[in-house]
């Protein structure tokens, strides 16, 4: 239950971010929980809620409800187009990356990282990429990633990550 008595957000609902939601991850002028604002980065409307809470470590219904509550995501139909006011996410390659191991997808990710974000927020990245135990974790960091720059750098700037990680799933021979 939320707040105001409404029913929990069901994990089948297909959720978008909003304009206000893209701003907050921006300007992070709503306090939010870790597992919120990654729920926030992450949150794509062809992939129910469920999917998502089971992608981002310690998140909860109440997390997805905070998100709602606040005006940062929106119920959207899995078949319709995007709602008016949200933003859906094109740039993650969900696919291409559940198909590379943890050592191809370590070294894509470093490779990208520095050129792409700078030397600090480069070495941050870094240090986040090694932190990662598994190649589950290693997928939540490069969806951040690519969040982060299509945040900082735009469209075309996130396409071209999301294309260099996912360019060939299988590690060169």
């Amino acid at each position: 239950m939320s707040l105001d008595g409404s029913a929990a957000v069901p994990a089948e609902r297909h959720l978008a971010r909003t304009d206000r939601g893209r701003a907050v991850l921006q300007d992070r002028s709503v306090p939010l929980s870790r597992a919120a604002r990654n729920l926030l980065l992450l949150l794509d409307p062809a992939q129910p809620a469920g999917h998502w809470l089971g992608l981002v470590r310690g998140s909860s219904d109440a997390d997805l409800q905070t998100l709602l509550d606040a005006g940062l995501v929106a119920a959207v139909l899995a078949a319709a187009p995007v709602a008016a006011g949200a933003v859906a996410p094109r740039f993650v390659p969900v696919l291409a990356l559940e198909q590379l191991d943890y050592s191809t997808l370590s070294a894509r990710l470093t490779a990208q990282v520095r050129p792409r974000l700078g030397l600090v927020q480069g070495f941050r990245a870094v240090l986040e990429i090694e932190r990662a135990a598994d190649a589950a974790a290693l997928r939540l960091v490069a969806h951040r990633l690519v969040a982060q720059v299509q945040a900082s750098q735009g469209d075309a700037a996130a396409q071209a990550l999301s294309d260099a990680l996912s360019a060939a799933t299988s590690p060169a021979a």
